[in-house]
Order: C-alpha cells, then sequence, then structure tokens
C-alpha cells in the first residue's frame, strides 16, 4: 500500500501536468484569449438583444461571423490590429516573456 505522503504527491505531480488541449496559462492574457471573450460576450449580448427587441440584431452576429471567416481564410482581423494598438501581445510572445 501506498503512503498518504506518496499519494498526495502523486495527486501534485498530475495537477502540475498540462492537460492535452487545455495548455494555455491562465494567468495571463493575450490576443488569442480577448479574441474568445469579444466573441463570446458579442455572441451572447446579440443573441439576447435579437430575442428580447428586435430580430434585426442578428445582422451584427451575421457580420461577426463574416469576418471570422475572412480571418480564417487570409489571416486579416480589425480586432486583431485594435488589440495590438493598445499593446497587447500574441500567445507565442506572452509564453516566452517576451
Amino acid at each position: 500500500m501506498k503512503k498518504i505522503t506518496e499519494i498526495i504527491a502523486d495527486v501534485e505531480k498530475k495537477a502540475t501536468e498540462p492537460i492535452e488541449g487545455f495548455d494555455w496559462p491562465l494567468d495571463k492574457w493575450y490576443i488569442e484569449r480577448f479574441l474568445f471573450l469579444i466573441s463570446g460576450a458579442t455572441n451572447f449580448i446579440f443573441i439576447f438583444l435579437g430575442i428580447v427587441f428586435h430580430p434585426a440584431f442578428y445582422l451584427v452576429l451575421m457580420f461577426f461571423g463574416a469576418m471570422q471567416i475572412l480571418f480564417a481564410l487570409t489571416g486579416f482581423s480589425m480586432t486583431v490590429k485594435l488589440l495590438s494598438s493598445f499593446g497587447i501581445k500574441q500567445k507565442s510572445s506572452v509564453m516566452e516573456g517576451a
């Protein structure tokens, strides 16, 4: 039988190992996290507004969807340009400590 201290040491070791697919540090903010935050907040707010007030608010979601497709196809994003102008860095430079 393992001693309690060995069990605790095993649990602590496993707790510090990165989880597959979830290796982004949560103590730092970078452009990718801001993009997910803005996208999620926009979706939530405009779906709520479309349900409560008027379906025309769904057009804003269509615009944001089109911009996300444009970003996926070309790599160009106005949001990234805006966030970069505020000094927010990409994940790779945050991970390197730059």
